[in-house]
């Protein structure tokens, strides 16, 4: 289920199971000592999946984050903080594995820089910061 605050961009994969949240300290709205939190939408908290990243099968999407352009979250990650573009992240909580093409394809960086070998897009890594040289 996509909840209120969550934007989807285009070319965005969710797989099977992925679960949103968008409240960092939930409490039912019927629960008396909730008071009238829920009565604004001050309580939302934004997440943004942006152009062409995938979310794996059963992740986890804690609310507040940001995934980057391209990113891929693995199969049940538990993602809580900002996602870069280009990242593969795995794991609870979700850390950078490696760097992806656009295509999906795992990047093998030397020196700073690879090419994809499946499409042949050149990319260009540094400071924690992977780009796509424009060809």
């Amino acid at each position: 289920m996509i909840w209120d605050g969550v934007v989807i961009e285009d070319g965005v994969f969710v797989g099977p199971g992925v679960f949103f949240t968008n409240d960092r300290y939930p409490r039912s709205p019927r629960l008396p000592e909730a008071g009238n939190r829920y009565d604004s939408h001050d309580w939302l908290v934004h997440t943004k999946l942006s152009y062409g990243a995938s979310i794996g099968a059963g992740a986890v999407i804690l609310p507040g984050v940001t995934i980057g352009k391209f990113a891929m979250v693995g199969a049940g990650a538990v993602v809580s903080k900002d996602v870069p573009e280009y990242a593969l992240v795995i794991g609870n909580p979700a850390r950078v594995h490696t760097w992806v093409c656009q295509c999906g394809q795992p990047l093998a960086f030397e020196g700073g820089k690879a090419t994809c070998a499946t499409c042949n897009r050149p990319y260009q890594h540094e400071a924690d910061k992977t780009i796509c040289v424009e060809r």
